[in-house]
């Protein structure tokens, strides 16, 4: 199944920040690589290693996990022919090497799109793919959560989180409780009715 965005296009420039709707832009969080067709973009060689090591990241698994924003069908490449576009679920949020607490998002298909399309992303990126510590816990979750919700919205969503997988044996869905214990909100509050 292909996401599809009403009339919308899903590209945006490279370092503009998160913004979704009418909402005010998350400066914390800054999009890569959101390629579209019609739209130009950076081109240029990538090295070998900056490839490997977004393998590497792309298949991280808990505790430390750079995959965040998973939705129900796939961003298609435009830039491909159609019926035969490489699509992707999530997206990849990357610590930024220059400043502490900001973070790159882009499509889990950036590979793709360097490899294929000769795309070129900053080198603000490019380095900080490189110091990306894969041996480091990581959530991308949580931590798009904190670049962009308050303390309240996060206890909030957590709870109800924690109420919906409740029983759930895999580690990723208790990251949920974990925050709300480590903030001080565990148990949570009654629901009211």
């Amino acid at each position: 199944m292909e996401l599809q965005f009403k009339n919308e296009s899903y590209y945006f420039p490279d370092l503009s920040p998160y913004r979704f709707g009418d909402a005010p832009p998350f400066e914390r969080v800054l999009r890569i690589g959101w390629l579209e067709a019609g739209h130009d973009y950076q081109r240029g060689a990538v090295d070998d290693e900056v490839m490997a090591k977004l393998t590497e990241i792309k298949a991280s698994r808990w505790p430390t996990l750079f995959h965040f924003g998973l939705i129900r069908g796939s961003y298609s490449c435009t830039l491909c022919p159609k019926g035969d576009r490489a699509g992707c679920s999530t997206e990849l949020l990357i610590q930024n090497a220059e400043k502490p607490g900001s973070y790159f998002g882009c499509l889990s298909m950036i590979d793709h799109f360097i490899r294929d399309h000769n795309y070129k992303p900053p080198e603000v990126f490019l380095s900080s793919v490189m110091k990306v510590d894969l041996n480091r816990p990581f959530d991308a979750v949580l931590s798009y959560d904190e670049a962009h919700l308050s303390v309240d919205a996060m206890r909030d969503v957590y709870e109800i989180h924690v109420r919906r997988v409740a029983g759930s044996t895999a580690p990723e869905n208790r990251r949920y409780r974990q925050w709300l214990e480590e903030h001080g909100f565990w148990p949570p509050r009654e629901k009211q009715s």
